[in-house]
This record gives structure tokens, sequence and C-alpha cells, in this order.
């Protein structure tokens, strides 16, 4: 991934116009490439079309549910995102294929086939914002296909949008869909943040194709487009993105450029070099009372890349976590680290995120993505076994995440993707689903499930609770749930914490007089800190005694572990290449201002009900089976065969597997989603 110090801030006119005559290389390159090259695998289902007034949404697996929500939620963010890009007129009949074959979570626009490829996978809470996950990552990829639309009008027959997105940089194609896509959040705010503040952010040249690097870059590229528009928009009003849009010309390779300046009556350098001092000052203010985590401890000498998932064994002398070894790419590999001298040894490749690691460091459970039958990734649950090295895999296709042992009934707590939702379910050590717990909807999430750590010589509470991190509609909370079968509030999901913005990694634990510890990640101010409750359960729920701020760090944490036992945390802070890890004292104080102790009970006794998908326009709201002699005259539903997409050959779905080239960005304009690396 290439950066620039602020003394090297500009890309000169000459080399944005070398990037202009690339982009038009490929794009003749292009049409040479067979059709089914980057065609997923449609033939293995049934499909169906849900026709609203502007979509044809193609749909299978019986969503029917699933596709009216996403019928909904398209015609609303159509108007919407027309708006923003003075597009006169929606176009109707767009195709809005939701795939639903796995459990990586993708989005891209195929500009050239003029469609729009939604997977039905929830991504990670960092991804989520304050919309539901399907309304985000539809917003995004429509707004490239009405930006499409709308280049369209000025260059006919699908020439203009393909010339368009030559002659237009990434940078202002992917930070206008991130900003249409949800508000700017701490996320993309501790992105940005630490590129600056570190002098190591992309310059312009790198922006006009930040798509070819790798995890870490792309990611950054995606955030600074989406702050780059902001400030746009801030200086020069809503309009200035259409505007920018409708003086483009496809004949002049700085065609964005002369646009950007005959609009803004400025030099893209010179927006490019304001936008730089005001991000440098508005971040400077932000950390200027915190203290880096270095100033308390220095990290540890481990891979300069992503490093997460820290886990203490039940002694505290060896430290677990996930790296990518220092490579820019999304590929973890589990790693234990003699605390006392720093000693690194590799156990295993090719993990999630989530882990289990046993109490006795006997096991851990953990989770990897491999391809099924029909060459989708999906995610199943592996047992590895300390003792004998041994990797045993539990389930098959389960689409699993987030496994958990049951000390009680040597039963794996897991959840499971089905169709846009997540559910708790419990499987045995031969991959046979024993328990479904939940029943959720596409609105709700659930993420980061755990058992309390019980201290070692305590014995296990008799309540059986479960901790998770709760998302619906847009909402992070804090939660727990009873799984006792005989108590009233058995599968209720109770949230604890009701705080604005995101809040990610609960840790809870069983202290010494029966109450429970609870750690979690929420952001302030845009940096993400540690904070802490006190929780005592009573027969009413649970009353929170105190609430605290553990970490007041200038870098946002983005993953945390604690030792009780000997008083230790392992820190994970953001940096501009990933993430460095830091063993702190839990006894020592990181925050200098006031804690609150508010003494707040939560009541349990009210059912979570599963609500209802959002309903579509009054003129598109009644929907018959394709099997039933009625069918309404405004959204029809019937078979789809699948025409022209066929089942991969081994030269395509090796194709697939290849780095994304040049080409493959213009025809594919993919959403920032972590799945789209396999």
């Amino acid at each position: 991934m290439a950066y620039v110090n602020k003394e090297n801030q500009t890309a000169p006119l000459k080399e944005i116009g070398i990037y202009a005559i690339f982009y038009f290389l490929f794009l003749a390159a292009f049409f040479a490439m067979p059709a089914g090259a980057f065609a997923l695998n449609l033939d293995f289902a049934s499909w169906q079309i849900l026709k609203s007034p502007h979509f044809n949404v193609y749909y299978h697996n019986g969503n029917d549910d699933f596709a009216r929500a996403a019928a909904s939620i398209a015609e609303s963010a159509a108007v919407e995102i027309s708006k923003t890009l003075n597009l006169k007129n929606i176009p109707s009949q767009i195709p809005l294929i939701l795939y639903d074959a796995g459990d990586a979570p993708f989005g891209f626009t195929n500009v050239l086939q003029n469609k729009i490829w939604v997977s039905i996978a929830l991504p990670e809470p960092v991804e989520l914002s304050n919309k539901t996950w399907i309304e985000s990552i539809i917003r995004h990829e429509l707004t490239h296909y009405l930006m499409g639309a709308k280049l369209d009008k000025f260059v006919k027959l699908g020439t203009g949008r393909l010339i368009g997105w030559g002659v237009t940089p990434m940078w202002f194609i992917e930070g206008v869909a991130q900003r249409e896509e949800s508000e700017w959040n701490a996320v993309k705010d501790s992105a940005v943040r630490t590129a600056i503040l570190s002098n190591k952010f992309l310059n312009l040249s790198d922006l006009q194709i930040f798509y070819f690097f790798n995890y870490q870059g792309r990611r950054l590229g995606y955030h600074i487009g989406n702050s780059m528009v902001n400030y746009m928009v801030e200086r020069f009003g809503p309009r200035v993105i259409s505007d920018i849009l409708e003086n483009l010309s496809y004949f002049k390779l700085n065609s964005f450029n002369y646009s950007f300046k005959k609009v803004t009556k400025m030099t893209l350098n010179e927006f490019f070099r304001q936008w730089h001092e005001h991000s440098l000052s508005v971040y400077s203010k932000q950390v200027e009372s915190k203290k880096s985590i270095k100033e308390y401890s220095a990290p540890l000498n481990f891979y300069n890349g992503l490093n997460l998932s820290p886990a203490f064994d039940c002694k505290g002398k060896n430290l677990f976590l996930l790296s990518n070894k220092g490579r820019d790419a999304r590929r973890l590999s589990l790693y234990s680290i003699d605390v006392k001298k720093s000693a690194p040894s590799k156990l295993i490749d090719n993990l999630e995120d989530d882990y289990f690691l046993h109490n006795n460091s006997d096991f851990i459970l953990f989770c990897r993505k491999s391809r099924n039958k029909y060459d989708n990734l999906v995610s199943d649950i592996f047992k590895y076994d300390f003792k004998t090295g041994e990797v045993k895999r539990i389930t098959r296709w389960l689409q699993a995440a987030n496994p958990v042992y049951d000390y009680e009934d040597g039963l794996i707590f897991c959840v499971r993707q089905e169709s846009g939702a997540t559910n708790l379910c419990k499987v045995d050590f031969d991959g046979n689903v024993r328990q479904k717990i939940t029943d959720l909807g596409y609105n709700c999430a659930i993420y980061d499930i755990q058992i309390p750590e019980v201290p070692s010589g305590q014995n296990r509470p008799h309540e059986k609770i479960m901790f998770l991190n709760y998302f619906k509609d847009g909402r992070f909370s804090v939660a727990y749930l009873n799984y006792d079968k005989k108590s009233p509030q058995y599968a209720k999901i109770i949230p604890l914490t009701f705080f604005d913005g995101i809040v990610i990694k609960p840790r809870v634990f069983l202290q010494k007089d029966g109450s429970y510890r609870q750690f979690f990640i929420k952001d302030r101010a845009g940096i993400f800190n540690v904070y802490s409750i006190n929780l005592i359960h009573s027969k009413d729920g649970f009353k929170i005694s105190g609430c605290e701020q553990v970490t007041d760090f200038k870098e946002s944490v983005l993953d945390f572990d604690y030792c009780p036992q000997y008083g230790r945390f392992a820190i994970i802070t953001q940096n501009v290449y990933g993430s460095d890890i830091t063993l702190l004292d839990s006894g020592k104080k990181y925050y200098d201002g006031e804690n609150s102790s508010p003494a707040k009970t939560v009541q349990a006794n009210l059912p979570l009900r599963r609500l209802p998908p959002p309903r579509l326009p009054a003129k598109a709201r009644s929907i018959k089976s394709a099997r039933t002699k009625t069918i309404s005259s405004s959204i029809i539903l019937y078979p789809w065969p699948a025409p022209n997409l066929r089942s991969r050959s081994s030269a395509s779905r090796a194709a697939s597997r290849t780095p994304l080239t040049a080409t493959s960005w213009i025809i594919n304009c993919w959403a920032d989603r972590p799945g789209t690396e396999t």
C-alpha cells in the first residue's frame, strides 16, 4: 500500500491523466472477455422475481419476506439518492439480485450488465451503521447504479456510464456511495484520524486507484473518499456532487479535474491540500488532552499488521491472538505468546475472528470458511486439540460463527446465519443442531456471545445466563439472554445498555461477591475506549451499580482481554498498518476523568417480538405465491430460470480467486465487505 507524507500531498495533473488512459485500455480489453468470467453460480437454486415500481428483485430459498423488505428499502433509497444526484427520472426494472448461498457478505454493481448484487449475509459489527445492514448495502450499491444512470443521460446506449467510470476517480465514486450508505461514524473517523495523525495517508494518485490495494489500503481509501466528499459538500453545498457529474466531458483525459475546477473554482490539488489541513486541525484538537497507550507501556514486538482477538489462558502466562502476519490481507492465523518472554509460536492458519479458548487450555473452538459444492464460502466450526495438534471439523455447511462451549452439557453454542438473520443455536460435537434458541428477523443481529468467565476455584452460578452484543434497527446494546428452558424469560434478549453509537466486544466476568463485571468498547467523540459496568442479578433483572470509563487513549481500542487472576489487560489499538497489542497492569488508572455510578434496574418482563419487515409503497403491497392463481398487478412473483447465468467453469472459478484487476473493478464496483476476500 502506498502512503504519502504531507510534503508530497498532491498528484500532478499529468499523472491523473495517465490513470484515465489506463482505464480506457482496460475497458477496451474487457469486451474481449468471456461472459461468465465474473458470474456467480446461480443454477443450484430455484429463482423468483418480485416486482415493485422501479425494481425487479431476484431471490431464492423462499426469502419472500426478505425480498419484500429489500424492495421497500430500495424504493425509498432510490428517491433520496436521486435527489442527491439530481437524477430527474428513476430507471424502471432495476435488477436487484439477492444471493443467499453462503455467509461471505458482499455487494457489487455490475456496470456493464447494469445489475446490483447483494449477498444475504451479515457483515462484522464494525461494518454496521445507523441503519439495518441490508439498507446500508442496498443504498451503497444503488448509488453506483444511479450514478451510472445519470452518466448515461449524456452518452447513450450504456456507453456513458462506462466512460464515466473511466474518467471519475475512485475516491469520488466510492466516497459518494459511502456518504449515501450511512452517516459518518466512529469507525470511519478512527481510520482517517489514524492515517492523518500518523502522517501516512493516501495521496491523490493512490486515491484514483485505491481498490487495487489489498485489505488495509482499500478500506482506508473508502473512508478517506467519504471524508473528502463530506468536506466537499460542507464547503460547496449538496449540489456540488451532481454539478460535477453534469460537467464531465467524456473526451478529455482530465475531465474530472476540469469539471471539479469549473464547479468549485478550485483545483483538485488545492482542495486536497485544504481538506488535509482541515482534517489535521480537527483531529489534533480531538486527541490533544489524551495520552498515547505507548506512554504507559510499549507494544509487543509482534507482526506489524492486523492483530486481534486476544485471550489469556487460565494462568495468565500465555496470550493467544489472531494475526495476519503483517500481510495486507485479512487471512488470520492463531498464535500463542509467552507473556514473560514475548516469544510467539504459530498454532494454526485460516481462522475467523471469534474463537473459544477452553478454561484449562485443552482445546479451542473456531470457525473457518471453506467452499461448498456450489463453490460458495461457508463458515463451519472446528476444534483444535492442544495436546495432539489435531484439527477436527465439527459442522458441515452450517454458516456458523462465534462458537462457545457449554461446560454443563458439553454442547456448543453458536450464531447461525439464516436468510439474512442471525440466531442462537446449540450443536453437538458430531455437528448436529440440537436446539434453536432464538428466532430473530433481518433487522436484528447477534454478535460476541459469551458465558461469563468464572474465577479459578469459584463455582459456576445456577442461573443460565449468556451475554451478547445485540444490534437492532441501527442500534447497538450489550444484552443478556436466559437459556434455561424452565425460566419464563427463556430465549428473550434483554438490552442492558442504551448508548448512542457503536458498542463492540463485550466481555463478562463473575466476581467473588457473585456480581458481574461487564467490559465493552464504545466510542466517545469518535475515539473507541474500554468501559465497564457492574451488574447485580436479581429476580427482577440486572441492576447496574456502577459505570466506569477504563481507558482514555488517543488511539482507538479495537479489541481487548482481561485476566482478573493476574490483573492484566491485553489491549489492541489501531495503527495505520493495522493494530498493535499492548499488555497493561489492570490495577493502574488509564482515565483521569470522573466516572458516574448510576443505579438502574433493567426489567426482563417483556418478550422480544419479531418485527415485521417494512411495508412496500401502497401500490406495491399485496403479493401472492407464484403457485396461486391470483397475482397482484403491481408486484409479480414467478420462477426465474436465471438465463445466461450458468454454473462456473473451472477457468472462471480460478479467475474469481485471482486478485482484482482494473478491468474487474470497472465491471464490478464492489462494496467494502470483508467477505469479498477469499
